[in-house]
Order: C-alpha cells, then sequence, then structure tokens
C-alpha cells in the first residue's frame, strides 16, 4: 500500500512538471508570434466632434489632462496610444493665438520643457496639414526625446507628439513622420 501512494505522489509530481513546462512553452510561443507580427498596423481614426483625422495604432485612451502654462492651467483633450517603443498623442485645446502680445505656441514650448525638466529644445518651422507651425524637439535629461508638431488653428491650438527613447531610429523616425503626415483636419473651413 505504501508502494502504491509513492507511485500516485511521483506520477501527481511528472504530471505538475510537464503541466508546468507545457504551460510555459505555450506562453514562449505565444511571445514569440507576438514579437515576429510586430506592431499592430496603421489605422485612421476620426477624432471626437469629427475636428481631425490621423493614423493611429493599437489601443487608444482619451482623456482630458490640465497643463500649467506661465497665464494658468489649460484643459486639453488628448487621445494617445502606443506603437513600439514610443508613446503617441494628440492634444488640442481652445485658447486665443496671443496672450499678453506672445504666440500661444510659445506658452506650449515652455510648458513642455518644463514638462521635460530641459532647457535642450530644437524648434522648426514646419506646417500640421497646410496651416503653419512648428517642430518642437526637446531631450530630457533620461535621454528621451519629446517631438511635437504644434499649430494654432481657428480658435484651437493643435499638438501632435511622439515621445520615448530611440526617437531618432530608423523605424521610429518612419513612424514619426507617417503618424504627422496623416494629420487633416476634416472641417475645410478651419482652412479659412
Amino acid at each position: 500500500m505504501a508502494k502504491t501512494k509513492v507511485n500516485k505522489s511521483h506520477k501527481n509530481n511528472t504530471l505538475s512538471i510537464k503541466l508546468f513546462f507545457s504551460v510555459i512553452i505555450l506562453i514562449v510561443i505565444y511571445q514569440v508570434t507576438g514579437l515576429m507580427r510586430g506592431p499592430q498596423e496603421w489605422r485612421e481614426y476620426t477624432a471626437q466632434f469629427e475636428l481631425f483625422i490621423l493614423d493611429v495604432s493599437g489601443d487608444i485612451e482619451r482623456r482630458v489632462i490640465k497643463e500649467s502654462f506661465e497665464f494658468g492651467e489649460v484643459s486639453f483633450d488628448f487621445m494617445m496610444f502606443a506603437r513600439r517603443n514610443l508613446q503617441y498623442a494628440v492634444s488640442h485645446a481652445e485658447l486665443p493665438e496671443t496672450i499678453s502680445g506672445k504666440s500661444v505656441v510659445h506658452f506650449a514650448i515652455n510648458s513642455s520643457k518644463k514638462m521635460m525638466q530641459t532647457e535642450s529644445v530644437k524648434v522648426y518651422e514646419d506646417s500640421l496639414y497646410k496651416v503653419p507651425g512648428l517642430r518642437v524637439v526637446i531631450e530630457a535629461p533620461d535621454g528621451s526625446q519629446l517631438i511635437q508638431l504644434m499649430a494654432w488653428n481657428r480658435g484651437r491650438l493643435f499638438r501632435l507628439m511622439a515621445v520615448g527613447e530611440g526617437v531618432g531610429g530608423i523605424q521610429q523616425v518612419g513612424d514619426v513622420e507617417h503618424f504627422f503626415k496623416s494629420f487633416v483636419f476634416t472641417d475645410t473651413l478651419l482652412l479659412e
């Protein structure tokens, strides 16, 4: 009788070990196939209130975030997602074009510098779907970068952003440019 209990115990241990390794192998296979598939494909997304259309990838998170500007807090409507090792976002808020004689874009750049805790900023002229704007590259002390494409149009400040480490990598640059170029205002009145 003692021998039967030992055999059952041994069989249970063997079965548990086989089951454990089977589960581990399935997890590894799942992870490898996920890596081989790469990031989800780009898809077209129409923003709430149909202000714009742009390409996104993966799951989208929306929220309102208050940012501190030199003249006070501003509530931005954010839409965010992740692709590869970068975070992408679009934000917009109703703001006048100038405050105390300064462009609202100037205040947005200063707010981003404060958020990234750096003074290392490069600003280039660019456009956001036919609207003159600025491309802002901010290097954080931890080595990550924030690239923003921003423009004020018809009472709103729009910002497209990509942030993370390795933003300058070949694949990441292609993804960031795809994201920026995919942005289109849906209301042609915005372009008047």
